[in-house]
């Protein structure tokens, strides 16, 4: 699916914007995220963003790509790469990309297993030794597959947005899949052929 994701950022900016004009408190989350919890740079950042009515950041490069790509030994899928190239990151706003999860820019991201908080041992806690059939369907992943996400957005209050690459498990599609992971709720998963775009056009469609 070819989309002009400037255009799409801005239309995701400016629905957040204009859903939040009575939510003061919302947009005081996103200006202290966006000033890395600096209280006296939260006030420049709202000035800044409310003017612009942005919540993106300057593209990255296909060099900066590329280099974070060899980095995690794997290819990106292209509709997230697309997007790090319109963007690279995106602040949260009202609960959009996913609970206050903030997409991370490229040269933050990494493999789950590298820079886990805890989430990995308290899901192998909770399900690691239940057998399928006693796991919510919202809770059941593979645990392999859970820790071979790539992290690429995430909360102070452990809900994140993860990558998970193809081909993981015998049969799978051989496509790229957006994991949605809150710790009160369980998995929402996106798995098509640009699941990364369909994540985050959903805000325009309401679904």
């Amino acid at each position: 699916m070819s989309v002009e994701w400037p255009t799409l950022l801005r239309q995701i900016s400016a629905r957040l914007f204009e859903s939040t004009q009575d939510d003061e408190a919302a947009r005081e989350m996103t200006w202290l995220q966006a000033a890395g919890d600096d209280p006296a740079r939260a006030a420049e950042e709202a000035e800044r963003r409310t003017k612009s009515r942005w919540l993106g950041f300057a593209g990255a490069s296909e060099e900066e790509i590329a280099a974070r790509e060899r980095e995690l030994g794997v290819k990106l899928p292209e509709d997230y790469r697309a997007f790090l190239r319109a963007s690279n990151g995106f602040l949260s706003m009202n609960g959009f990309p996913h609970g206050i999860s903030t997409l991370s820019p490229v040269q933050q991201i990494g493999w789950l297993r590298d820079l886990d908080n805890g989430r990995l041992e308290a899901y192998a806690e909770e399900f690691g030794s239940r057998d399928e059939a006693d796991i919510p369907d919202e809770w059941l992943v593979w645990y392999e597959d859970f820790k071979s996400t790539i992290l690429i957005g995430e909360s102070d209050g452990n809900e994140c947005i993860l990558l998970k690459p193809p081909g993981q498990i015998p049969d799978e599609n051989d496509w790229w899949a957006v994991w949605l992971y809150d710790p009160e709720a369980g998995f929402v998963i996106y798995s098509a052929t640009d699941p990364f775009l369909d994540f985050m056009s959903r805000d325009l469609t309401g679904e």
